[in-house]
């Protein structure tokens, strides 16, 4: 037991990793499109979200932290169970100290993706459905990345692109009954190292979504 201790402890000190969030929790979302991606039809879309994030620092100026996100969205089904998908962003990131306001904004990076759906249940005269999906896909480093952008008082993570490759895995749940619906995504993302050593981080985003589809 001694030995079991001791073989942990020095695992813990000789590996200190350093990470950072990636704009301080503006990934937990609905994923890609949004819900619109669970439809399971093909589409094109336009969209913004906006996330914040305030810090209060235990001395110095707080700072507010608006994280703009415009992006184009565009999912094929190539056959029944099978789809693939494409996300363009823009970003445009302002952080507002009390005496003056810096911003940084650009193309982010470009996501490909493709989803499989594993089990489905779909009856004529039954009106419970199910949807088991699994997806993954890549981060391409195409996105606005300015490794020296602390010389500007600003944060990595307000770089648009984050300068590296990334993967996304991804399992999404969906089952409804009549116009009553349930959702019940996780999605795993991670970056590797940027040239620069500077490492993002990995994400794990839970959702839950209670859904009414409703005729108009």
């Amino acid at each position: 037991m001694t030995r079991q201790i001791f073989v942990l402890g020095f695992l813990l000190f000789a590996s200190i990793p350093m990470w950072a969030c990636d704009s301080c929790g503006s990934s937990i979302t609905a994923g890609d499109g949004g819900l619109l991606s669970q439809y399971r039809k093909s589409f094109l879309s336009m969209g913004w979200s906006q996330s914040a994030f305030t810090t209060l620092p235990p001395s110095g100026e707080s700072a507010d932290d608006r994280f703009n996100t415009f992006d184009i969205t565009f999912q094929r089904f190539l056959s029944r169970r099978l789809s693939a998908r494409l996300y363009l962003p823009f970003q445009m990131n302002v952080r507002t100290y009390p005496e003056n306001q810096l911003s940084e904004s650009g193309f982010g990076d470009i996501r490909l993706g493709a989803n499989y759906t594993f089990f489905m249940h779909i009856e004529p005269d039954d009106p419970f459905e199910v949807f088991l999906d699994a997806g993954a896909g890549m981060i391409l480093p195409t996105g606005q990345y300015d490794p020296n952008i602390h010389d500007r008082q600003l944060p990595e993570n307000f770089n648009p692109g984050r300068g590296n490759f990334g993967y996304v895995l991804q399992q999404t749940n969906s089952l409804s009954y009549g116009s009553l619906g349930l959702l019940i995504r996780n999605t795993w993302t991670n970056f590797s190292d940027t040239k620069e050593n500077y490492w993002f981080g990995s994400q794990w985003a839970g959702n839950v979504f209670f859904l009414w589809e409703q005729e108009i």
